[in-house]
């Protein structure tokens, strides 16, 4: 069966996802508002359908409690959204969510000057990692998580056929679905983060038309990436 943007987002929204919290599936009271795993659905098909074609995508590690949990997009905060297109309950946070790493990659992609439907965000791990002691903090991924995320990650490359796909660790270590382990170093999270990134694209496929850690249905190892 040939795969689709609509398949895909279905199948995610039907995946069981353990301790994680299957955002596009899930609705937590007090949290999500009603229809909320629906709308992001919604947002996410759309943010897909409107990058067919983008040659590059940036990888993060996992969805931020303040990011994609909310909005259903990586690297991406309800608060940049529509009001119709946020999904926090109304009044838990006035204007939606905002997330430091989005605001990040946002201006490193200004900076540049690419415009941002050439560009994919997805993450490693695409449900939230919560803190068992906050639903609206973080934990890392653990091994078997990254191993899920591992199946999403290569069906995503799959369908979106990105002529280049980089991995955004925060300085961490993730394996692709080939076994190679790769990590950006300047994208070790901090005061360097949102320079480092500038520097990164401006030296990426929009400037050298060279592939950075995949290309060709192979994962490559270029720009400082590391193998184990």
């Amino acid at each position: 069966m040939t795969d689709s943007i609509t398949q895909f987002v279905a199948d995610l929204a039907a995946a069981q996802t353990g301790t994680l919290v299957n955002q596009y599936r899930v609705e937590v009271p007090g949290l999500d508002r009603p229809g909320g795993a629906a709308i992001r659905c919604a947002n996410l098909r759309a943010y897909l359908e409107a990058r067919v074609g983008a040659p590059l995508a940036l990888i993060g590690e996992a969805p931020s409690a303040h990011g994609a949990r909310f909005s259903g997009i990586a690297f991406t905060a309800e608060r940049s959204l529509p009001p119709g297109q946020r999904t926090s309950t109304p009044g838990l946070q006035p204007n939606g969510f905002a997330e430091h790493s989005a605001t990040v990659v946002r201006r490193a992609l200004e900076a540049v000057e690419i415009d941002p439907t050439q560009v994919l965000l997805w993450n490693a791990v695409p449900f939230h990692p919560r803190h068992p002691d906050d639903p609206l903090k973080n934990r890392q991924p653990d091994t078997d998580e990254l191993a899920l995320g591992d199946k999403w990650l290569e069906r995503f490359s799959s369908l979106m056929s990105p002529r280049a796909t980089a991995l955004l660790a925060s300085g961490r270590r993730h394996s692709g679905p080939t076994g190679l382990r790769c990590a950006i170093p300047p994208m070790v999270a901090g005061p360097s983060f949102g320079p480092g990134l500038r520097g990164w694209l401006r030296n990426s496929i929009f400037g050298r038309a060279e592939p950075l850690c995949r290309a060709n249905d192979k994962w490559s190892c270029r720009f400082g990436c590391t193998t184990a």
